[in-house]
């Protein structure tokens, strides 16, 4: 959550803002769901920052999906030359359609990372004996198929390994 990154998505705010509206928002007990954008051109040190920043700003109910151009967005029509597939299975906001900057595989490892550290944070509000989860599922295995899937995101499935985006430093 950089000034860059909220710059980007035309939000009209910088992160500064939005720290101080989570804070007046805990101050008056509201809880905060947050979605984060994960970008393709992430490394290591980005996808940790993201975390350590939900720490920092003790979003209640985190979540997490990938850049993904939808059809009919500007962004879909800007960078259709860049798309790595049109299959329409992957438009589903956990797959990327860019090439990463990490390998794929390491790509989604991580992403499943940050799912599973959101899921093992106590939902607010949650009594003891309850499921303690942020997220909501039919049953207890649904989650981990999830994470499952998206950790082999990258295996025999892909129509085709991605080219690398090129590292800058």
């Amino acid at each position: 959550m950089t000034d860059d990154e909220l710059s980007g998505y035309r939000k009209g705010t910088d992160a500064d803002q939005t720290r101080r509206a989570l804070d007046l928002f805990h101050t008056n007990q509201v809880k905060v769901r947050a979605n984060f954008i994960v970008q393709p051109n992430w490394v290591g040190e980005d996808f940790a920052r993201l975390g350590r920043t939900i720490e920092e700003l003790q979003v209640d109910m985190p979540s997490f999906s990938v850049l993904t151009p939808l059809p009919g967005t500007d962004l879909y029509d800007e960078s259709r030359d860049q798309h790595i597939s049109d299959d329409p299975e992957l438009f589903d906001c956990y797959h990327s359609l860019f090439p990463t900057k990490l390998p794929l595989e390491d790509f989604y490892h991580r992403l499943a990372d940050l799912l599973a550290g959101a899921s093992a944070r106590p939902a607010p509000g949650v009594a003891s004996g309850q499921d303690p989860s942020v997220f909501y599922y039919s049953d207890n295995s649904a989650f981990d198929e999830m994470l499952s899937g998206i950790r082999l995101a990258a295996g025999p499935g892909r129509d085709r390994e991605p080219e690398r985006v090129p590292s800058t430093g």
